[in-house]
Order: C-alpha cells, then structure tokens, then sequence
C-alpha cells in the first residue's frame, strides 16, 4: 500500500484533498488490510497491480472519482462471505489451548477486536486494554475464539478474572468500551 499511501500524503500536502477525505482514505486502508490479509488470510500481493494503477492515477490525475473508483476496486478484491467468515471462525487466542497459544493469534485478535471497537464506539482506544475471555477460555477450546473476546481495560479485567458470568456482566457495565458495555446489556 505504500505507493497508494504516498500519493495520497502528496495530494493532501499539496492541499488537493481534505483533512476527512485523507483520513477516511487511511481509515478505508487500514480496515481493508485487516479484513483482507489479517481476516481473510489473502496474499496482499495479488494487490499489486490495483495499488500501483490507483497510487499512479492519484498522483498524476487525481479527482475525488479516482478515489471512489479506487477504493471500489479494492472492495472488490475482498475474499467472498464465506471464505471471510470461516476465516473469522478460525481466529482465537488462548493462554490454555495449544492451536490458539502463539503471539500471532494474539495479535491478529487484537487487531481486530480494536477494528471492531473503534467501529462501534467511533472513537480510538487512548487505555491500557487487554483481551477478556467472557466465558473462560480454559473450559472449551471454542472459548478460545473471537466470538467469546472483547477488549477490556487492564484493571477491569484483572477484577474479572474467573468470576462467574453474571458477575463479570457488572464488571463490563464499568467499561468505558462500547463492546463489554453493549454486552453486558445484551446478555445478563
């Protein structure tokens, strides 16, 4: 992305593009590469040529429609539902469970736990947060994946710890993240 990125850093130093159209570009950019290569597990260079074409266009004839057109392009190169969705399945971490027990799967989790997070509250994540296994990962291996993490502030979630569910549900109602919060409403 780095061609795409530079050209788009020169439009806007040359205030051809606006500060919202530059960041919602870099948002667009970096919520694409997570759904695309982190997600969906996709070889970013089948990218290339769509990068360079775009990064090219953008930089020598730019208009708000060659960023449109851009950016759909991109979409259109996301992996289909289903291959995204068995690919999320997949996704976990786990201090207990040997499959999900690496830094990669961490990291990946964090990723996109803060994607989904920023997506939901609108905000960025400025606290110390950690992954929270709502139901304790050491009791099923499918507590281990993402549908059974959040994140949640360090302090928080040191109080958590093995309490029981109901417990825990007024623990996250103290969050000041939109997802333990939402949760918590939803389920308890």
């Amino acid at each position: 992305f780095r061609p795409l990125i530079l050209s788009l850093m020169h439009r806007y130093a040359n205030e051809e593009i606006s500060k919202e159209t530059y960041h919602t570009a870099l948002k667009f950019l970096y919520a694409f590469f997570i759904c695309y290569k982190i997600i969906g597990e996709e070889n970013s260079n089948k990218l290339s040529d769509t990068v360079y074409k775009y990064a090219y266009l953008i930089e020598t004839d730019f208009s708000a429609g060659k960023l449109d057109e851009c950016m759909s392009s991109l979409k259109g190169k996301l992996p289909t539902l289903d291959s995204f969705t068995n690919s999320f399945r997949n996704i976990g971490f786990s201090n207990h469970w040997d499959i999900y027990n690496d830094s990669r799967g961490k990291e990946r989790c964090k990723l996109i736990l803060e994607l989904i997070e920023k997506y939901v509250s609108n905000r960025e994540i400025n606290m110390e947060v950690t992954i929270e296994h709502v139901l304790p990962d050491c009791e099923s291996i499918e507590n281990a994946t993402i549908g059974n993490l959040f994140f949640l502030e360090r302090k928080l979630n040191e109080r958590c710890a093995t309490k029981p569910f109901e417990e825990k549900c007024e623990i996250y109602k103290e969050s000041s993240l939109m997802c333990p919060r939402g949760f918590a409403q939803r389920y308890q």
